[in-house]
């Protein structure tokens, strides 16, 4: 699938989830501009697609979809509107994220011996100069720090299990998404006892040899 494909694929999915969920019910405008020339599904997707393009901070997300997607997005507002408009639709993102999982099924093409990698990415809404004076979608954003990047940020963290598939791109079993405060282990706690029988690797900042034992002992699963 080229990156044309992913886009169309990517809108198409959050149209049907946006609609057919009721997820506008988080956003409901009261007011006569209650239909955007740019909507609310363009302003998820160019998000999330910049995400997929590797992009953690939204100002990257923006210049890139600027730079070479603006015949796909025609009415794209200014970057200070842009930001305004994802602000307001942050309270989407959970239930979004939490939608497509239950909508996604976990086992379809996996082998019974599992294979997963648990990571986690700073999404960055405030870099470290401007972080201590961040207050934008306060439901889910707080201040934290990366410290692959060693840097402090105001914003959240998007976290993966993602599982191996022979002669295929991994899939995403798991994906959630925190405040940037939250700590890597802390958040893949509640995914653990659904994972048993294979192997889970992730880096140091999960390392916690009572839990690994644990897991070995009572799921059949090493976390290395």
């Amino acid at each position: 699938m080229d990156w044309q494909d992913k886009l169309i694929h990517l809108y198409v999915s959050i149209c049907q989830q946006y609609h057919q969920k009721h997820l506008w019910f988080y956003t409901e405008r009261m007011s006569p501009n209650d239909t955007p020339t740019f909507t609310d599904e363009e302003v998820l997707t160019i998000y999330l697609f910049g995400i997929m393009r590797q992009h953690t901070q939204i100002k990257a997300i923006y210049t890139y979809t600027k730079d070479h997607l603006c015949d796909w997005f025609p009415n794209l507002p200014s970057y200070a509107g842009y930001v305004r408009r994802l602000n307001r639709l942050a309270v989407v993102f959970a239930p979004l994220i939490e939608q497509i999982q239950k909508d996604s099924p976990k086992t379809e093409g996996f082998e019974h011996e599992a294979t997963y990698l648990v990571d986690s990415m700073p999404i960055v809404m405030a870099q470290s100069a401007r972080s201590g004076h961040a207050c934008v979608a306060e439901a889910l954003a707080n201040k934290g720090r990366c410290a692959s990047k060693q840097m402090g940020y105001y914003g959240t963290k998007l976290h993966i299990v993602a599982q191996y598939r022979e002669k295929g791109l991994p899939k995403a079993a798991y994906i959630g998404l925190t405040g940037a405060a939250e700590h890597d282990l802390t958040a893949l706690r509640p995914v653990l006892p659904t994972l048993r029988d294979g192997h889970l690797y992730g880096d140091k900042i999960y390392s916690d040899q009572t839990l690994k034992d644990t897991l070995s002992k009572e799921q059949n699963l090493i976390f290395d």
